[in-house]
């Protein structure tokens, strides 16, 4: 395994290939009389970086090298968890990305710490944010352990208990663990409050290093983060879910737009548990019961009637049956909206194809329960890329609008706002802009030695991420490279040469490329700094590698069509 020094990129360590797996370790198994807590806060601290804190890097890095690093991590242990009623606990670790290894094994110590800390929010070097949180205050070596601390609001450890083991360097996922039952009864005060340091037991630079998942890791299905896992001896009591507060629209709420989406907070003081939701919703009066046993707290009830009244209650459900009801909440609806739009589209003009032209368009707006006046009626498209001119009402019901569309209107359904005095209408994204590439990139898409050379000019343009950008399944029907592409796979090669099944399979995810089902989840939209980019939405497809999807800069490069997946 090379030292850490070696795979420095952009003055960081830049980690290809690397997995910290666990431990010593065997797979494990939660018993019934357990819990499991999920890390609340983790960070790494580099002496190479001393005003650095890597709180929001999504792994944790371990090293003992001619830079070393320390991890700290916090569990919220409840303030009912007594040393005495503890059986065996253990600390469960995850393989980070960027994940490899070549065997052999890596030393690592688990100790108490006995100061306060906090995250921090760095992901690298060159972040342009604030540095905070723990930071070094030295770590020129000195073989006087008390001579390496870190200033506050970092925190020093006690090295007086510790739980020793080595870390294989596999392929492993894991999860991996480590029984800490004597240092969790001896320091329960000190890991409830402070949580825990990982550091070389020796600190000799050496030349070891692993890093592991963090829980800002992403992409993951299941997730994987840093967890604390406690048997205990009688099984831990049950707390009933959290009250569902929070409501959206607010308690009593007027004139609510008709595609209200009701939201609220909710949760369960046991880390542990999980959580569900029956929804109630319907007219004041006369809710029913229209969703059981759901994961979100969110609920889309679809188009509400005008000028009506609705009430709405959450019910929290943990997994050992306990229910807490939350109030009943009321809200209603505006009293007049937008029935239609003519022409429900519109696009940005360009003469010839080429320059674009500011022409104004003409839509004719009809109102439902609506009192258009004169004068006073104003008209908005929720979008600073469409421009309304003028708006004239023809009766109190329908209305002219003269609009420009600008290029930088957002590809899409809009929403449309018409207010006339203290009146308000809104629609519900009854108006489309339809917007097409107009640049000149080219992509190859190549199946078997055949290849096609798609010109981007002309399709039709979507919004991801904010973005114009291209749908990858409407590149590849464009190419007609393949007549069925539904049964293929697919794999992306940037400009460089970098292949996307390359970094699966160096990133040791082993779970292939992506379907034609997700390939209809994609798209390649442009950047300033990097070109065109390839990216999912949701980031996270089908369980699959999410962030490897991200396959570095397209440019010019190739999609290539395959016949079957990767097989380990």
């Amino acid at each position: 395994m090379m030292g850490k020094g070696v795979l420095k990129k952009n003055g960081k360590h830049f980690f290809m290939g690397l997995i910290f797996a666990g431990c010593l370790l065997l797979k494990f198994t939660v018993p019934l009389d357990a819990a499991t807590y999920y890390c609340i806060n983790d960070t790494y601290i580099d002496a190479a970086y001393p005003l650095d804190n890597f709180g929001g890097s999504d792994r944790l890095l371990l090293s003992n090298t001619s830079d070393p690093t320390r991890v700290l991590m916090k569990f919220n242990i409840p303030d009912w968890v007594d040393p005495a009623n503890v059986k065996q606990s253990s600390l469960i670790f995850y393989s980070a990305p960027w994940t490899g290894g070549t065997g052999g094994t890596m030393e690592f110590a688990v100790y108490a710490l006995n100061r306060t800390w906090t995250e921090g929010s760095c992901v690298r070097y060159n972040d342009q944010k604030q540095d905070d949180g723990a930071t070094w205050n030295q770590y020129n070596f000195d073989p006087d352990p008390t001579q390496n601390l870190w200033n506050s609001s970092g925190g020093d450890y006690d090295n007086s208990i510790f739980t020793a083991g080595t870390f294989p360097r596999g392929n492993d996922w894991g999860p991996f663990s480590i029984d800490i039952t004597d240092l969790l009864k001896n320091q329960l005060t000190n890991l409830r409050d402070y949580g825990f340091l990982i550091k070389h037991p020796r600190d000799d630079k050496a030349g070891a290093w692993q890093n592991f998942a963090s829980r800002e890791s992403t992409g993951y299905d299941p997730p994987r983060y840093p967890q604390l896992a406690i048997n205990y001896i009688e099984a831990p009591p049950n707390i009933p879910p959290n009250t569902p507060v929070t409501p959206s629209p607010e308690n009593a709420a007027p004139k609510a737009p008709l595609n209200t989406v009701l939201s609220w907070s909710g949760g369960d003081p046991d880390p542990d548990n999980t959580v569900v939701y029956d929804v109630y919703f319907g007219v004041a009066g006369n809710k029913q019961l229209l969703s059981i046993g759901q994961i979100a707290s969110s609920y889309d009830p679809g188009i509400l009637q005008l000028a009506t009244t609705y009430e709405w209650q959450i019910i929290a459900r943990d997994n050992y049956d306990a229910e807490t009801p939350g109030p009943v909440w009321t809200f209603s609806t505006i009293e007049s909206g937008i029935a239609s739009v003519t022409p429900n589209s519109g696009s940005p003009f360009y003469f010839k194809g080429q320059r674009y032209v500011s022409l104004p368009q003409w839509f004719l707006i009809t109102g439902d329960g609506t009192h258009f006046q004169f004068l006073k009626s104003k008209v908005s498209f929720n979008d600073e890329g469409i421009k309304v001119l003028f708006s004239v009402p023809i009766s109190p019901f329908k209305i002219w609008v003269a609009a420009i569309i600008k290029e930088t209107a957002l590809p899409g359904p809009h929403d449309i706002t018409i207010t006339t005095g203290t009146e308000v209408a809104m629609s519900t994204a009854v108006f489309d802009v339809k917007k097409f590439w107009r640049g000149s990139e080219q992509i190859t898409v190549r199946f078997d030695s055949h290849d096609a050379l798609v010109d981007l000019q002309g399709l039709p343009v979507h919004l991801f991420k904010g973005k114009d950008a291209l749908l990858l399944s409407e590149v590849i029907e464009k190419s007609n490279a393949v007549t069925a592409p539904e049964k293929y796979y697919y794999n992306f090669i940037a400009n460089d040469n970098y292949s996307m099944e390359r970094g699966i399979i160096l990133g040791g995810w082993g779970t292939g490329l992506p379907t034609w089902s997700d390939m209809q989840k994609g798209y390649l939209y442009l950047t300033q700094s990097s070109g065109l980019l390839v990216g999912w939405e949701p980031d996270t497809v089908g369980g699959k590698t999410g962030g490897a999807y991200n396959a570095k800069f397209m440019e010019g490069g190739t999609i290539e069509v395959r016949e079957q997946d990767i097989i380990e």
